[in-house]
């Protein structure tokens, strides 16, 4: 998913087994309209991809939103476990940020859902980029 244009939604819904969503493509300019993301008979992992992008963002996750300060909101469908013992929903969610001052904070997320927050900051000094990655829950 690399666009949405302005007063259009995007639904996914995964299949059975395990999907994988990827929502921008470098950068969540593009990304004018609600995208969200469920699946209720199989799991799927989520990836949010601003890696990039130049404007820094104030990313807030909850237990079922990304917000990445454009116009809308993603929306996802935590992970939950089924009676019959199934796990379905969004199980995983990763957030690639760029060089920019990006921050991210993260509240209300399901014990089920692990989301990451993988950084890359390029260090002249060093002739290289270093990955940052964060894990919350």
């Amino acid at each position: 998913m690399n666009a949405v244009e302005a007063g259009q939604t995007v639904n996914i819904a995964g299949g059975t087994g395990h999907d994988a969503v990827t929502v921008g493509n470098g950068s969540l300019s593009a990304i004018a309209g609600p995208v969200n993301v469920s699946n209720t008979s199989g799991t799927t992992s989520l990836t949010v991809n601003d890696s990039q992008d130049t404007a820094g963002r104030a990313i807030r996750v909850t237990g079922s939103t990304i917000d990445f300060g454009g116009p809308s909101p993603i929306t996802y469908a935590s992970g939950s476990v089924l009676s019959n013992g199934t796990r379905v929903g969004v199980t995983s969610v990763d957030i690639f940020v760029g060089a920019s001052p990006d921050t991210v904070s993260a509240s209300g997320l399901s014990s089920l859902t692990t989301v990451f927050e993988d950084s890359s900051y390029y260090i002249p000094a060093l002739g290289r980029s270093v990955i940052y990655t964060h894990r919350f829950n």
